[in-house]
């Protein structure tokens, strides 16, 4: 026998299966299943909890995904996305053209510091990569 013609039997008993179960009432379902010796609340309950594991693991899934993404991000926000410039005269005029596209940071500044000037070497690129993390920091073209 080919394996074709195996195909086609099997195929044709599901079939039947199936509309046999189809017809069958849930009182008959029911006696089916305790003729057979299981416990239909046993059954019941076996499945429920099977189903509330597989949405606990979806839930857990998706939780963990969530995280990492969340941990992702961080680590985006600690790399700056514009090379900050080794040399301090460099670095000051790409602070001075950041602070010059956003006003409302400018006006910070001026308070913290006054004039902008006295700010110390390492406060400039520590801001410079805080400018690039929020996106805020001056190109090359501007």
């Amino acid at each position: 026998m080919s394996s074709n013609d195996d195909v086609k039997r099997y195929s044709a008993l599901m079939d039947a299966l199936a509309d046999h179960a189809e017809g069958m009432t849930d009182e008959q379902v029911l006696a089916d299943v305790r003729d057979a010796g299981r416990d239909v609340a046993a059954d019941a309950e076996a499945m429920r909890q099977s189903l509330l594991s597989a949405v606990t693991r979806a839930k857990s899934a998706r939780l963990i995904r969530a995280a990492e993404a969340h941990t992702l991000a961080l680590e985006r926000l600690k790399v700056p996305v514009v090379a900050i410039p080794n040399d301090p005269v460099r670095r000051r005029r790409l602070l001075d053209r950041s602070l010059a596209r956003r006003p409302e940071v400018q006006q910070m500044m001026t308070v913290a510091y006054r004039d902008g000037k006295s700010l110390p070497e390492d406060d400039v690129e520590s801001l410079l990569k805080q400018l690039a993390s929020l996106g805020a920091l001056a190109t090359d073209d501007e």
